[in-house]
């Protein structure tokens, strides 16, 4: 993940093994879908301090499929595990 500053300046913030769906969350976060075998993962990324937040990795065989609705709620799908999961972080 790099950050481009409007002068161009670029600042890499962060990396992902097979990075997949990526969607922006009401707090400005990234939330991330890592396909890579060993990590399979829904993973929050704070954008200003690069930190990272494994929100899910248990269950999946290859997630994919990702939104936020207006209360926040995460949906996950996996279509190789026909499952579609709801998570409500804090």
């Amino acid at each position: 993940v790099w950050r481009i500053a409007p002068d161009g300046i670029k600042t890499r913030i962060g990396g992902f093994g097979m990075p997949d769906d990526v969607v922006i969350d009401p707090h400005g976060n990234l939330l991330i879908i890592d396909l890579q075998p060993a990590i399979h993962a829904l993973i929050r990324m704070n954008v200003s301090t690069g930190k990272r937040e494994v929100l899910a990795n248990k269950g999946f065989i290859e997630p994919q499929g990702l939104l936020v609705d207006t209360h926040d709620n995460i949906f996950l799908s996996d279509d190789y595990a026909d499952i579609i999961v709801e998570y409500q972080p804090v």
